[in-house]
């Protein structure tokens, strides 16, 4: 629906989670040229079906998926049995409609990088986006205390994120990486993942992280 010859609001916003779910699917397809995948869409919800992943390898890969590729606001998730989940959504675009991609979108491990730099005492755990209740979460194995949700709090809208944060407790998952074809990542990795090492090497981590901290503040 257009109004004056302008995009309307709800679909311009459908523009934009259509094209997290299109960079979605061509990521993951890049990470595993092997997978056949066909993208479906409904409304705000979306599914990469996958025609050739084992079920036993199906679990990790939907958590390496949700965790390290899924822009955290974008309801879309994989599927290994076919359902009904609505129309198929072509991901080849061109290049003039790719360039947008130059800020792409954040998923929930790159995010929560940049929540930890914004504040160093923040608590374990985690933000994610709740699809169904539309509230954004803050998971953690343990109950926090008040101080440790102001602190939450506190790094949250440093990111730019003013909603409220609601907090539950989850039990530690259980990860097992998807395949060793990820060994070789080049994802930065913040001080607190940094439990192995030598400690010249965290410390150099941890002065980065506080320049970062500053830049925050400023």
């Amino acid at each position: 629906m257009t109004v004056g010859g302008a995009i309307s609001k709800d679909n311009s916003m459908l523009a934009i989670h259509t094209n997290f779910a299109i960079w979605s699917a061509r990521r993951l397809g890049f990470l595993y040229p092997d997978l056949r995948l066909t993208l479906y869409g409904s409304e705000y919800t979306f599914t990469i079906y996958i025609e050739n992943c084992p079920n036993e390898e199906f679990s990790s890969l939907s958590e390496l998926f949700n965790d390290k590729i899924r822009p955290i606001t974008c309801n879309i998730t994989l599927a290994n049995s076919r359902k009904n989940f609505g129309s198929i959504i072509d991901r080849k675009v061109s290049y003039e409609s790719e360039l947008w991609l130059n800020d792409e979108p954040l998923n929930s491990s790159e995010l929560n990088k940049l929540i930890f730099l914004a504040e160093s005492k923040l608590p374990e755990g985690g933000v994610d986006f709740d699809h169904e209740a539309h509230r954004w979460v803050f998971k953690s194995p343990t109950p926090l205390s008040e101080t440790e949700k102001t602190t939450v709090d506190k790094a949250v809208n440093k990111t730019g994120i003013t909603q409220k944060i609601d907090f539950i407790v989850v039990p530690p998952s259980m990860r097992h990486g998807h395949s060793s074809r990820t060994h070789d990542s080049l994802d930065l990795i913040t001080s607190r993942e940094l439990t192995r090492g030598p400690d010249t090497l965290k410390n150099l981590v941890e002065r980065d992280e506080d320049e970062w901290r500053v830049f925050f503040a400023s």
